[in-house]
């Protein structure tokens, strides 16, 4: 079968941000179930230029203004523009596809050029409908056009396609609310296992704790809380490490915080750790940063939204923590070196790639489109 991946989401060269981790994680499982040279993709994004362009699908720049991101918009267009719509149909004509998985429902409307006999895949990162309202209640009216085109285009990919993919529980419960139809599958957030058992299960405590996250309004808003309401009172140094986080480097920095931003590796950071901290207090779907952590066998203390669809409970390592007193009291309590033997074979066993690749392929199987 040919199969054609969509996406809003940079991938190919980088993938620095939770979004474009989880589109490369679903790019990675198609292709182990039905081979490279099977899959084509398409990517629309501000970040790509044509040098991304590894000859296996196409990449469609954004335009950067917000004044054409926004009149695209009024046309339930996610920002892509109609000399792009154009380039995007004709390589669908090209591919000519059997399966389409469209990583994403706030361009739902690109089914109407998917061919009838092709089976329709959509995967939700998140309900775009909920999300977007939360832009307008927490930003500005101006995301009302942001709402009403992510919902048409979500309700239209929802209504049309053959298999509907959520997250977690949590949104499939928003899929029935806002759509009434239920989700076919539950394909939470996993990672290509690339560390070791052995690892990091030998080390002595260093005091450092580590928060890794983009730039993006929950990470700022909830690492912005934590450094003022618990770093003064915990005896811990903290690194802040993510995508465009130096600019928060005036604000944040003191002789116990250091703000180290854009990084090209993790896991120099993640071994320097004896935990992580994860005060995130609003958002939608699930956090690829928790599984990351699970990877490497972090202990964590995390807030309920931090840990949101993943199945953590009793597991050793594992704090959760909603309010500044519990992060100060469970920081300050336990006896942390960096390493939770726990932690590490629930991602073995839960939420790495390799284990979730087979229970994927046999739900594609049973709905025949393998």
């Amino acid at each position: 079968m040919k199969v054609l991946f969509i996406t809003n989401k940079s991938f190919i060269r980088k993938s620095d941000f939770g979004g474009a981790q989880c589109a490369k994680r679903n790019y990675d499982l198609l292709v182990s179930v039905y081979g490279i040279e099977n899959i084509r993709y398409i990517i629309m994004s501000d970040e790509v230029d044509n040098s991304e362009n590894d000859g296996l699908g196409i990449t469609v720049k954004i335009k950067n203004s917000n004044i054409a991101k926004y009149l695209n918009l009024l046309f339930w267009r996610d920002c892509f523009s109609l000399s792009a719509k154009k380039i995007i149909s004709n390589y669908v004509k090209e591919v000519d596809p059997d399966v389409v998985f469209f990583d994403g429902s706030s361009f739902g409307f690109l089914g109407k050029i998917v061919p009838k006999h092709a089976h329709k895949i959509v995967f939700y990162h998140n309900i775009e409908k909920c999300y977007a309202w939360s832009r307008v209640a927490n930003t500005s009216l101006l995301c009302l056009i942001k709402y009403f085109s992510f919902w048409a285009n979500e309700k239209y990919i929802t209504r049309t396609a053959d298999v509907r993919i959520c997250l977690n529980e949590r949104d499939e419960k928003l899929l029935q609310k806002h759509y009434k139809i239920v989700a076919d599958y539950i394909l939470p957030i996993s990672f290509t296992n690339i560390v070791k058992d052995h690892d990091y299960t030998e080390r002595m405590p260093t005091g450092m704790l580590l928060f890794v996250g983009s730039n993006f309004m929950p990470n700022v808003k909830g690492i912005t809380w934590f450094c003022k309401n618990v770093m003064p009172y915990v005896d811990k140094k903290l690194m802040i490490v993510g995508k465009k986080m130096e600019l928060l480097r005036k604000e944040l920095e003191t002789d116990k915080i250091e703000v180290i931003g854009t990084v090209n590796n993790l896991e120099d950071y993640y071994d320097q750790a004896d935990a992580m901290v994860m005060p995130i207090f609003v958002g939608d779907g699930m956090k690829v940063k928790t599984a990351e952590a699970l990877m490497y066998g972090k202990p964590m203390f995390a807030t309920d939204e931090a840990l949101e669809g993943y199945d953590v409970e009793g597991i050793s390592g594992i704090y959760r923590c909603n309010s500044a007193k519990e992060f100060i009291d469970m920081i300050n309590e336990q006896i942390i070196n960096g390493y939770s033997e726990e932690v590490r074979k629930l991602f073995v066993h839960n939420y790495s790639t390799e284990r979730n690749k087979d229970r994927f392929e046999n739900f594609l199987k049973e709905k025949g489109i393998v």
